[in-house]
């Protein structure tokens, strides 16, 4: 079952779009979904380089006839992918969830706004 990120239902015009005042908690929200991202990311980078050693080791069992050590070693490269796996999906959706803000946010701030910040 996937979760979809809940929208915000603030609304202060009939047209749907957010006032000026509601701007701030959306930046803030979307700095942190940022950085959420940019640590999983890190994580994952760290994951990929554990994945990389322990399969070495695997491998290096395997040759030389380490049945159950190599076995060991390639459960942990399991749990070590699905780890990974699961930084990947949680990355997916907080990306999902910056379009959405991003999105929200364009409706905000009209473009000549912009330019003052």
């Amino acid at each position: 079952m996937k979760c979809k990120p809940q929208q915000s239902k603030k609304s202060t015009n009939s047209n749907n779009k957010m006032s000026i005042l509601d701007r701030k908690p959306q930046q803030s929200s979307f700095s942190r979904t940022e950085h959420q991202i940019h640590s999983a990311c890190d994580q994952m980078s760290l994951l990929l380089r554990a994945i990389q050693d322990v399969q070495v080791r695997a491998q290096r069992a395997t040759k030389r006839q380490q049945d159950f050590t190599a076995k060991s070693l390639e459960m942990r490269v399991q749990v070590l992918q699905g780890v990974y796996n699961m930084y990947y999906e949680f990355c997916r959706q907080k990306a999902d969830l910056l379009v959405q803000l991003e999105e929200q946010q364009s409706e905000v701030i009209p473009d000549d706004l912009l330019l003052q910040d």
